[in-house]
């Protein structure tokens, strides 16, 4: 039986301070059993003291890593350094706003204990949206009204196992294949960081894009349906290319030169490692750089124009405008990066036992589920913000009011 000793938690913040102490909330009343470091871009004095006063998250193992994330230089030099601390043969990123399950993890760290030739394995990801509600603060509690598990092509089951870097990173591209939310051997994880910060992208999707691809020339890769690792919430992105206009940022020589660089870089890499031509290997992946930005392109001009148009003519300007907005909340990414039509909680649960969740797997993620819907609904962590940290709950009530107005 693997333990929380053998994995550790690399949790990056920049602000969105009731994210982190919901994250820590909910962690320390669960018991999380794995050590986190915690790399703070944006350090608040308020949180400081809590995250360092033992008392606070009594339950959880904490290294409290202070940096000052100016630029995404500094994010990328942040995320080496942290790693570089890390002790555990294993390592898994969290953001602020979502949720671990226990269960899935170790099923992925133990799948990676008995298979030494894959370098990164998760379990499934869902997806979950609140309900919004009058007296609770947006996005950071309430009920969770709509779940979405394996539905977006990014975020489906797959298992990278072919013996050839090349064919791995194929797949891994066709598919923009989600990586980032695995349990990673800490080597693989390091190599990736300090070969990041050497690129300096300008666009955090290409840097995805590179973490994507330079795992699969590492390794096999797998991520499974029948246990869930990550649980992310929707509508609290905090990466700035997100809603942007996706036509400007083609036209953008920046954003096509990073793809291009990613590319032939990844190109030498696994050409090395197979002994095939790299020119050869380039070219196939310029083919699906091609593919993946006339699908995004598509996506954002082809449906959208011929839908409005047909709106504006047809359709009662009330309901148009309600029409409008559901395009938009599509185009930010809100819910598209769940994929398809919210499912039920049943629906989730039935879809993991179907995928070959065990009896036991299956107790331990309803069990870690309610945990989540606790921690949304219960009203626990609001009053313990109200009790600890009462002005940092003044801002994000100011700072909410300041946005209605």
């Amino acid at each position: 039986m693997v333990t929380g000793s053998r994995l550790t938690i690399l949790l990056t913040l920049k602000g969105r301070d009731l994210y982190t102490l919901r994250w820590l909330w909910h962690a320390n009343r669960v018991a999380l059993p794995f050590p986190v470091v915690i790399a703070d871009g944006e350090v608040n004095p308020a949180i400081a003291r809590l995250i360092e006063d033992p008392a606070v998250f009594s339950n959880l193992q904490i290294e409290y890593r202070r940096y000052n994330d100016l630029t995404f230089h500094d994010f990328y030099l942040k995320i080496e350094d942290a790693l570089s601390s890390i002790k555990t043969p294993y390592v898994m990123m969290s953001d602020n706003d979502d949720f671990l399950f226990t269960s899935g993890i170790i099923a992925s760290m133990e799948f990676l204990e008995r298979s030494p030739d894959y370098v990164s394995v998760g379990g499934g990801i869902g997806h979950f949206e609140l309900r919004a509600e009058k007296n609770q603060i947006q996005n950071i509690s309430g009920k969770i009204e709509k779940f979405w598990y394996q539905q977006s092509r990014a975020y489906r089951a797959y298992d990278l196992k072919s013996e050839l870097a090349t064919e791995r990173v194929h797949e891994a591209y066709r598919g923009f294949l989600t990586v980032c939310y695995n349990v990673f051997r800490v080597e693989a994880l390091r190599k990736i960081a300090s070969e990041t910060t050497q690129f300096d992208f300008k666009r955090l999707d290409n840097f995805e894009l590179y973490q994507i691809l330079r795992t699969a020339t590492l390794g096999k890769i797998r991520s499974f349906a029948s246990c869930m690792s990550y649980l992310r919430q929707l509508g609290t992105s905090s990466n700035p290319s997100r809603g942007k206009d996706f036509v400007a940022t083609v036209s953008n020589e920046i954003y096509v030169d990073e793809i291009q660089k990613v590319v032939k870089q990844i190109a030498a890499i696994g050409s090395e490692i197979d002994g095939s031509k790299s020119e050869t290997v380039a070219e196939s992946l310029h083919a699906i750089s091609a593919d993946r930005l006339r699908e995004k392109l598509l996506a954002v001009l082809g449906w959208r124009a011929a839908a409005k148009g047909a709106l504006k003519t047809r359709v009662p300007q009330a309901l148009f405008g309600f029409a409008r907005s559901l395009t938009e909340r599509f185009r930010s990414g809100r819910s598209s990066a769940a994929g398809g039509q919210p499912i039920t909680r049943k629906q989730m649960l039935e879809l993991v036992t179907r995928t070959g969740a065990s009896r036991a797997l299956l107790m331990d993620m309803q069990r870690e589920l309610a945990d989540v819907e606790h921690t949304m609904a219960s009203g626990e962590f609001i009053a313990f913000v109200e009790t600890f940290a009462p002005d940092v709950l003044r801002q994000e009530n100011r700072a909410a009011g300041e946005l209605v107005a």
